[in-house]
């Protein structure tokens, strides 16, 4: 994530809900970044369905910012349409073209809303590229091999010299809320802090040895974190954040001979998932890639998950079975590197896998059997 926390090494591919293109100028657009959410994470957040637009991101001069709508807005249908497994936000989107009105249906908090908008063009948003070091920073990270655990919210590592150390979070205490803002899991607290500015007011309420806490400060930037002034030490920075990265990849090398083999995706496959479950799949391989592997093989449902992103750029995780379910899914963010996870869908049927991993409007499909 945008440096908020040092999350060199996480997994949920979310999309990024841009519903126009450049070679479709006329396309509606309203102007939002999105994740999708499974049915644990929806049922948590009191949603009737987990097919809605989960809003992580709303860009400046866009139809969604001059309609109110707002980060953590769980967006469930148009013109009273609600969208469905095979009837997304973004399928639905290219319906329209810019100029035309709707309204649309969201959930902010427990309140159901209904929004009338008039779509903009992609060319009318503002994009702001803001350095590393001026990125709010809140100063917390994860135990990256045991992040998922049945309990509420997120458990952290504290970074010294952080606003995270500052307001006194300890190690594996779990953050809960955010300034009111309830916090699911790690894209929630990504999320929440990518949406504020450095010197902003920022309360938290966490989990400490089974007792409820909470507490305040103003949150600082990653150059105030670690003292960082300018672009070459930035570099270093990011240098020296890489190391993690190194050290787990020597510590789970591979042996090839266990690796699972990977297939392309057909296009009769590719067009299956649309047909049925309205899930597009790529058939062209152009993201650059490296060392990417699943192994043990042969596994019970319980496998490594490992690549290698030369680039830096917005990146998703998605894996869906064989008839189109989606059954993982993780946003890096901005991600670049080494990356390494353990996943585990035991509980679920052997048989073919779907990988999709995008980045930046790259992607690569593989197939996969799990036996």
């Amino acid at each position: 994530m945008k440096k908020l926390f040092l999350l060199l090494i996480t997994l949920n591919l979310g999309s990024a809900l841009f519903s126009q293109s450049p070679n479709h100028p006329s396309r509606a657009f309203l102007g939002v970044n999105s994740n999708h959410i499974d049915q644990a994470k929806a049922e948590a957040l009191g949603f009737d369905t987990p097919y809605g637009a989960y809003i992580t991101q709303v860009y400046e001069n866009t139809t969604a910012e001059k309609a109110g709508i707002q980060p953590f807005d769980y967006l469930t249908g148009i013109n009273n349409k609600a969208f469905t497994a095979s009837r997304r936000f973004q399928h639905v989107m290219s319906e329209y073209n810019a100029g035309e009105q709707a309204t649309i249906q969201m959930i902010r908090g427990n309140q159901a809303m209904s929004i009338p908008v008039t779509f903009g063009k992609q060319s009318d948003a503002i994009y702001r590229k803001i350095p590393k070091e001026e990125e709010p920073f809140l100063g917390v990270k994860q135990d990256h091999y045991n992040w998922k655990e049945n309990i509420p919210g997120v458990k952290v590592q504290i970074v010294e010299k952080s606003a995270a150390e500052q307001m006194d979070l300890q190690d594996n205490d779990i953050i809960t809320a955010i300034n009111g803002q309830q916090i699911i899991d790690w894209h929630d607290l990504g999320n929440m802090i990518d949406n504020m500015k450095p010197g902003d007011p920022i309360s938290i309420d966490f989990l400490r040895d089974g007792k409820t806490m909470s507490a305040q400060t103003n949150i600082k930037s990653y150059g105030e974190t670690y003292m960082v002034h300018d672009k070459q030490e930035t570099k270093v920075m990011e240098e020296e954040e890489a190391k993690p990265a190194e050290e787990i990849e020597q510590a789970f090398s591979v042996n090839m001979e266990e690796a699972l083999e990977m297939e392309n995706i057909s296009q009769q496959e590719a067009d299956d998932m649309k047909k049925k479950v309205g899930v597009d799949m790529p058939i062209i391989n152009n993201l650059e890639i490296e060392k990417l592997n699943i192994f043990p093989n042969p596994n019970d449902g319980l496998f490594n998950l490992m690549f290698e992103l030369p680039n830096r750029g917005q990146t998703s995780i998605r894996i869906f079975n064989s008839v189109g379910k989606l059954v993982y899914q993780n946003d890096l963010q901005q991600f670049s590197g080494v990356f390494k996870d353990r996943i585990d869908i035991s509980g679920r049927a052997k048989g073919f896998y779907f990988l999709a991993i995008n980045q930046d409007g790259k992607s690569i499909t593989k197939k996969v059997a799990l036996q």
